[in-house]
């Protein structure tokens, strides 16, 4: 039950991020402090929205009394017995597909999750989730789709943008995945992969400028990526420092000794320099 009311709680706190969710239930950002606003109750827009806050607790409060009572009964079916209750609030539809997507029972959680989405459109893990199942699918353009509607609501959430810039990678899509990546990127500055995938992206796209940057810290953080190596060659290699851009075939290789790409790309690179003396 606990784990029930996290999911709830969590499917809540998402959307009082949102400013429409705040004004309806009568919350309003507190002015009192410019350097850090804080969301407050509204007391004269309390009242009317009295209705609402009530289908938010009377779920939580039976959930809270089950937490309680420890009724032993499974969490899915707790889930269910509140979803029966309340059956056209989003809370209840979004927390039970969030459970049954955690027990692979992706049918069941689809038609929950898309409930619920369609009961409050500013639902933003609910997309999360979707997005998820449909990716798990091989669904991509559904999954996209998801994703997309879950980073319009929240910008800042950078995992979905992660997500979403490295599926849109692997459909070749470069130009669209770049700005999702460097969203990621730069909140999450230890993500060797992300830091590896965006830098290779902007290679791919001419732009081994802008590039080196990420793979150099794509190298640092993984100094065992080997295609993260032969990268940064190539865009070092394109600005003209050839020598650099020889270390770093030659340590893919050395990571690798059969990675084709880099020692393809050191033998040209030896022959280069080597004739260069001439």
């Amino acid at each position: 039950i606990s784990t029930f009311l996290h999911f709830y709680f969590d499917g809540f706190i998402w959307q009082v991020r949102q400013s429409d969710f705040r004004q309806g239930m009568g919350i309003k950002n507190s002015t009192a402090s410019p350097a850090r606003e804080r969301a407050t109750v509204a007391s004269p827009g309390w009242a009317p929205a009295g209705w609402k806050w009530a289908f938010f607790l009377i779920p939580a409060a039976v959930l809270g009394i089950s937490e309680y009572r420890k009724v032993e009964k499974p969490l899915i079916d707790q889930a269910r017995n509140v979803a029966e209750l309340v059956p056209d609030r989003w809370q209840a539809n979004g927390v039970l597909g969030s459970l049954e997507k955690a027990a692979g029972d992706e049918a069941q959680a689809l038609g929950h999750l898309q409930k619920a989405v369609t009961l409050n459109p500013s639902y933003g893990y609910g997309y999360v989730m979707l997005g998820d199942i449909y990716a798990h699918r091989n669904d991509t353009e559904l999954a996209l789709k998801h994703y997309r509607q879950a980073v319009a609501l929240n910008p800042e959430n950078y995992d979905v943008q992660n997500r979403l810039g490295k599926m849109l990678v692997n459909l070749g899509r470069n130009v669209e995945a770049i700005p999702h990546l460097q969203i990621a990127a730069e909140h999450n500055q230890l993500d060797a992969n992300l830091a590896y995938v965006l830098g290779a992206s902007l290679v791919q796209e001419k732009k081994p400028l802008e590039g080196i940057p990420y793979l150099r810290r794509a190298v640092r953080l993984d100094p065992t990526e080997k295609q993260a190596f032969n990268y940064l060659g190539i865009a070092l290699q394109a600005q003209g420092n050839m020598r650099e851009a020889a270390d770093y075939y030659r340590r893919a290789v050395e990571i690798d000794p059969n990675y084709a790409p880099a020692r393809e790309n050191l033998q040209r690179m030896e022959r280069l320099l080597a004739s260069s003396k001439r």
